[in-house]
């Protein structure tokens, strides 16, 4: 009777995780031993064995870089054209456009852009831009007493969104570009 391993070992000896061989058995790319539920048991030997193998082989097909073709050189001449002497036009003054509508984006793209590093910095973000979005132009200060979180955490909330082109600081007070909808 061929040897049957668990998935644990045969992914183990695979060296890759569990969850990969899974995925793996459930493209087909694997033989799997079920109970008659169709629960996953284990892994014959053998087909451990072929899947190493497979495995090996793509991964020397990853590594072996495919020969560059050699790029075809062609001679250019270059011919400068003398230039004529160019009449000056009289300058006339630019009225500046009125800057454009802030443009929407929702809530969650605007925290996805400030990029927080926890489930609960994020939430905490959230808690802080709903609080920007009514107030429109604030400080720190302003912010942080509205939401009761510490002037530190609203100061790093200030200046990613200047860094993300979110808000503009003018001088002591911030005043978001973009309207958060939702």
């Amino acid at each position: 009777m061929k040897k049957v391993l668990r998935m644990k070992e045969a992914a183990e000896s695979l060296g890759i995780s569990v969850k990969t061989l899974q995925r793996l058995a459930d493209a087909g790319e694997v033989e799997c031993i079920t109970n008659p539920y169709g629960w996953r048991r284990g892994i014959s030997e053998d087909e451990v064995i072929r899947l190493r193998n497979k495995l090996l082989a793509r991964a020397k097909k990853r590594r072996t870089p495919k020969p560059k073709p050699p790029a075809a050189t062609k001679e250019v001449e270059i011919v400068k054209k003398p230039t004529e002497p160019k009449e000056e036009t009289p300058k006339v003054p630019v009225t500046p456009q009125p800057p454009p509508p802030p443009a929407e984006i929702s809530m969650r793209q605007a925290v996805d852009m400030l990029a927080p590093s926890t489930i609960g910095e994020r939430s905490v973000f959230r808690d802080l831009l709903s609080a920007a979005t009514l107030l429109g132009s604030f400080t720190v200060q302003q912010l942080s007493g509205k939401t009761q979180y510490p002037s530190a955490i609203t100061e790093a909330l200030c200046q990613r969104l200047t860094d993300k082109g979110l808000a503009a600081k003018h001088g002591e007070s911030f005043v978001l570009k973009v309207k958060i909808i939702g």
